[in-house]
């Protein structure tokens, strides 16, 4: 009973350590199709004015809300639709990352916005910090997109044919 509940446990992780970068980037890919999709419609995304103020101080102004909004909408929908489908890896992550870079410059150029007192985030704030777990998974996905890994690599972790991140180990 034992050694089939060991086996069956190494299965399962050996199966999501195979296909974990391919679940984190559809995951991903989710988040932000539908999170993009709330700022299409005006005053539906819980952070519209945050990100509208943030885009006009950005660009010193030159780019209103009215325009910023559906732009950023866009931009969202096509990362996630890059990373869902897999199509142009390196790019979706790139701009990905670069967008993940102008959320967390809110925290320095609307301070105000995102925080309470030292360390008390406000809502838009808490918002804001949660995306540290997504840029966390954007890296580990693109480790794997930038060093060509196969994502469907067997794992076979006791047999050592493979380390930890699914590469192939020579003998």
């Amino acid at each position: 009973m034992r050694k089939n509940l060991r086996r069956i446990t190494i299965e399962i992780i050996d199966r999501y350590q195979r296909d974990q970068v391919a679940v984190q980037r559809v995951v991903i890919g989710v988040l932000y199709v539908w999170f993009g999709g709330l700022k299409v419609i005006p005053g539906l995304s819980p952070v519209d004015d945050l990100a509208g103020h943030a885009m006009s101080v950005i660009t010193m102004g030159l780019v209103k809300p009215s325009v910023s909004m559906p732009l950023l909408a866009v931009a969202e929908i096509l990362i996630g639709i890059g990373l869902i489908s897999g199509k142009l890896p390196r790019i979706t992550v790139i701009v990905a990352l670069g967008h993940m870079a102008g959320i967390f410059l809110t925290v320095f150029i609307l301070p105000g916005e995102i925080w309470a007192t030292w360390g008390v985030p406000t809502l838009n704030g808490q918002y804001v910090v949660k995306n540290a777990i997504l840029v966390c998974a954007l890296l580990n996905v693109a480790l794997r997109v930038f060093r060509k890994a196969p994502e469907k690599a067997v794992v076979h972790r006791e047999a050592g044919l493979v380390d930890q991140l699914g590469q192939h180990v020579r003998r």
